[in-house]
């Protein structure tokens, strides 16, 4: 029971953790504030991470892992282009936040990591993995034929042009993102790749 305990207590860490920089910057926010807002001890922080880009990389790479889970499982299942897209649209969204503080907080990231390289190499070898989902997706429907390899390409393109487009959100506050938007923009990418669709 204890075992659980302490684990929700890492989750909401990383959680309340995620908020806070979302709100003031990565780079000002300390492990002494976390602590603070966590309301945990800093000896009990440093339990759970080695320093704040321990605790940057941990949250960052179990989201990309759950993303990667998922494609998976849908891969698995043979789910729908288009759903498989969505999945990965929504996952811009870490944990229970919404994509207005997502995307602030990637932002905050970005400037962060800039000049700290070890940092920067270790978030880049996870996004490589997450790139190769996108990728493998986008390959299978190749081999189905329901792709050109010019398309494959292009559609591989297309997905991180609207990662960037979420990631800007959180500048342009008029910018509603929601289920519907992310459908149609699926959408659109679908018929800018050709795709030809789930029953060849």
């Amino acid at each position: 029971m204890a075992k659980k305990e302490n684990k929700t207590s890492k989750e909401e860490i990383k959680l309340k953790a995620f908020k806070l920089m979302a709100r003031q910057g990565v780079q000002s926010v300390s492990m002494r504030q976390i602590a603070l807002a966590c309301g945990v001890s800093k000896p009990m922080l440093y339990y759970y991470f080695k320093d704040k880009d321990d605790l940057l990389f941990q949250m960052i790479k179990e989201r990309i892992d759950a993303v990667n889970e998922s494609l998976n499982i849908g891969i698995e299942k043979d789910l729908s282009l288009q759903n498989l897209f969505e999945t990965l649209f929504f996952s811009h969204s870490l944990g229970k936040s919404d994509f207005k503080e997502t995307s602030s907080f990637l932002i905050h990231l970005s400037v962060y990591v800039r000049g700290n390289k070890n940092l920067e190499n270790k978030l880049l070898n996870i996004r490589k993995e997450a790139n190769k989902s996108i990728y493998d997706i986008l390959n299978l429907q190749y081999k189905k034929g329901r792709l050109t390899k010019k398309n494959k390409e292009l559609g591989y393109y297309l997905i991180l042009a609207v990662f960037s487009f979420l990631s800007m959100c959180s500048v342009d506050k008029s910018i509603k993102i929601d289920k519907n938007l992310i459908s149609d923009m699926t959408s659109v990418i679908l018929k800018g790749i050709s795709y030809k669709g789930e029953n060849k």
